[in-house]
């Protein structure tokens, strides 16, 4: 009986939500971003896990530091101000070092990818608890 686990049905769901973003011209977003870096990473879960498939292991780290990032600049450009190239292209450091630590020193990163997921979640909820004011590009 074939089974489809379930990261892969959260990937399927995901990647059906980013094609519609795409479909309705809000493609260009950084929440589609968001949304297609987290089905690829629920399918690298998927393929990891369930199919035990190599290379899956070794990527996943790597997507998965690389998704708290992009949640940020995704929350500022969409709600605080516009994309700012000098301020957000630095956040991608943080999966690249991840990547660094999965060829050189695999050690840290049952450490260093939850507190990567918590300070941009604080960094996140800080921002939000100014209030509207705080948030002045949001819509309704």
């Amino acid at each position: 009986m074939p089974v489809l686990p379930i990261p892969l049905f959260g990937s399927l769901v995901l990647g059906f939500l980013f094609l519609k973003l795409v479909i309705d011209g809000r493609g260009r977003s950084f929440i589609a971003a968001m949304l297609l870096l987290s089905a690829v990473q629920s399918l690298i879960i998927s393929l990891a896990q369930h199919y035990e498939i190599a290379w899956a292991l070794v990527v996943q780290p790597v997507t998965a530091a690389a998704i708290p990032p992009l949640s940020w600049v995704a929350f500022q450009t969409s709600a605080v101000r516009k994309f700012d190239a000098r301020r957000d292209v630095p956040h991608v450091l943080v999966p690249i070092f991840i990547g660094f630590c999965v060829a050189f020193a695999r050690a840290p990163l049952d450490f260093l990818i939850p507190l990567i997921f918590v300070a941009y979640g604080v960094a996140i909820l800080i921002v939000s608890w100014g209030g509207s004011d705080a948030l002045p590009i949001t819509r309704l």
